[in-house]
């Protein structure tokens, strides 16, 4: 990683365990931009416009969350969402026999990758000065995706979509069938990183890494331990593979998402939400730098700024001297308050 600029070097320092005080403490947010997601050259406005108009000290990409179904075929349609998620037009998996139909894809092939990486390789000339991040999904998560099943226990199906198999079935009808095509998305998955993280000189973005999401599926309430470690955790680690020469951030979604269960792989940090039930606080210390610090929730109209501040300094004297990044839980609200976003760039904790 460049370690040019003052961004970069407070992203390293950080990383390399020095940094202490809350203003060598790099801080970022991101969040969906919907109506602006299918269109390429808007997508890039809305990227350019929201990091510049907060100055965040590194970039995350936060393409539509659906980008990596669509590589396999997936159809949505643009112009109906549901919140932050398109409608489902129509499913690849229908049948655990559709399972075959995922294979292995050259990302230079693919159309949607092809314009992620072009999106990611623009926004890194734009802001050469500070680590920018592509957001990838695990090759369970995309799997889940691919048949409009929920991505979280309890979930709702995608929206439009209507699976008649289950999540169990997904995996245990043809526990081969899927292996393969996680393996498959695995395989490209990995590429497509690697093509990501390429100098631009030889035609990749020449961004410093990724954020890797399981989604749901760390969840015990919706797979297993066991069924994580057979069906989820061979092929991240395939995946991530691409990204061994990067920054790579982890982020295990939602309530009970185990981040303990990530203390051995190879990741650089690590994210979980700690105000959902079952989520440890962000400082257990789980031998990876933390990212977090603030409720996602609490960026809504109607919350009192005290809230934010009151969490921010929390979690500054939890960590005591120990580095972390500080950013929310997860992505904003699609409906933030600027004046609460704002107080994540104070120093005054």
């Amino acid at each position: 990683m460049a370690t040019a600029s003052s961004e970069y070097a407070k992203f390293e320092r950080v990383l390399n365990g020095e940094a202490t005080a809350p203003e060598d403490i790099p801080r970022s947010a991101w969040q969906h931009l919907v109506g602006n997601e299918f269109d390429p050259g808007q997508f890039i406005k809305a990227t350019i416009d929201f990091q510049r108009k907060w100055d965040w000290d590194w970039v995350k990409l936060h393409p539509r969350a659906t980008y990596l179904a669509e590589v396999w075929g997936a159809q949505f349609d643009p112009d109906d969402y549901l919140d932050k998620l398109p409608r489902y037009v129509e499913p690849v998996i229908k049948t655990t026999d559709d399972l075959a139909k995922i294979q292995p894809l050259d990302p230079k092939d693919s159309p949607v990758l092809k314009e992620l990486v072009s999106d990611a390789a623009t926004v890194r000339k734009e802001f050469a000065d500070r680590p920018v991040i592509q957001t990838l999904f695990s090759p369970l998560s995309i799997l889940l995706w691919l048949t409009g099943l929920p991505r979280f226990p309890h979930g709702s199906n995608a929206y439009g979509a209507n699976p008649v198999i289950t999540s169990q079935q997904l995996i245990t009808e043809n526990p081969e069938l899927a292996k393969q095509a996680l393996s498959a998305i695995a395989q490209t998955l990995s590429a497509y990183t690697q093509w990501l993280l390429e100098p631009t000189q030889q035609g990749g973005a020449g961004i410093d890494g990724v954020f890797y999401a399981t989604t749901g599926t760390a969840s015990e309430e919706y797979y297993s331990k066991a069924q994580f470690d057979e069906f989820s955790k061979p092929y991240d680690l395939e995946a991530l593979k691409g990204a061994e020469h990067g920054v790579t951030i982890l982020h295990t979604c939602g309530a009970a998402s185990h981040p303990e269960w990530f203390a051995d792989w190879p990741i650089d940090i690590l994210q979980w939400d700690q105000y959902l039930p079952g989520n440890p606080p962000l400082s257990a210390d789980f031998g990876h730098t933390a990212l977090g610090g603030v409720n996602r929730s609490l960026f809504t109209k109607g919350t009192d700024p005290q809230q934010v501040i009151d969490q921010i300094r929390a979690t500054f004297e939890e960590f005591g001297d120990r580095p972390f990044l500080l950013s929310p839980s997860c992505s904003l609200p699609l409906s933030d308050n600027d004046d609460l976003v704002k107080l994540l760039k104070s120093n005054k904790f």
